[in-house]
């Protein structure tokens, strides 16, 4: 499924006509959807929704590096003749929270067993050859940069700055409605503030989050310590979830 599609063939050819790809490049005019003081919205191809997924995991929005990786594998599916869904398949795959961050998450996942009712031997398979299973997102479904830097959720607040607040209804509470039976992991508070306010309004169910999850940055000191609190109750609701 794809999600505003006229983005994906409004910027497909910009992308596949540039020279290199590197920071001084992709942050260049053209590739903008959006601007506010200081803040750029800048197009990446992260559009497909699996509607099939277990797992949904949501992050804040894409920074630089999954941006980068995911103009890559568009010029690689282009030169590949592969079809537009395949494209935005592959890009999903290969950009979703690339790095460390995806090697401390597998090993969070894992210890909550969610590898042994997906019948798979680690979630980092998740990411792979069962890919299907996993919906990844974020808040802000395209990279945002201030001041040209990667975006972190605080300044500005997400919650009080419209170019960015209007992202939660109209474009995550829309995604979450459509794979309505998955579990939801938020990453990190800003996710999770994020998640508080579609509750409220009615969009999703809180029951299928695992509420307060830890980020799994390595910058997140705290991250082993809050997980291994609610470690518990995760394991608890995951289970009711799974029956």
């Amino acid at each position: 499924m794809y999600q505003n599609n006229k983005n994906y063939y409004r910027f497909k050819s910009i992308i596949s006509n540039l020279q290199f790809i590197d920071k001084s490049i992709l942050l260049n005019k053209d590739l903008i959807l959006e601007e506010d003081k200081g803040i750029k919205i800048y197009y990446a191809p992260f559009e497909y929704i699996n509607k099939d997924a277990k797992i949904i995991i949501i992050g804040i929005t894409p920074g630089f590096t999954q941006m980068q990786i995911s103009y890559r594998e568009l010029v690689k599916g282009i030169n590949n003749n592969l079809t537009d869904l395949q494209i935005l398949q592959n890009v999903k795959k290969e950009a979703s929270f690339a790095g460390v961050m995806r090697k401390n998450l597998v090993e969070m996942l894992d210890e909550l067993n969610i590898n042994t009712y997906l019948k798979i031997s680690t979630t980092d398979k998740l990411f792979k050859e069962y890919n299907h299973l996993l919906h990844s997102t974020s808040v802000i479904k395209y990279p945002v940069f201030v001041n040209n830097h990667n975006y972190t959720g605080h300044t500005p607040n997400i919650l009080k700055t419209k170019i960015l607040y209007d992202y939660i209804f109209d474009g995550l509470g829309k995604e979450l409605t459509s794979i309505p039976d998955a579990i939801i992991i938020p990453l990190g508070k800003i996710v999770q503030d994020s998640l508080n306010l579609l509750i409220y309004d009615n969009k999703i169910d809180s029951n299928r989050i695992l509420l307060n999850f830890s980020h799994p940055s390595g910058a997140n000191v705290n991250r082993k310590n809050f997980f291994n609190k609610n470690k518990k109750h995760y394991v608890s609701q995951i289970e009711k979830l799974f029956k």
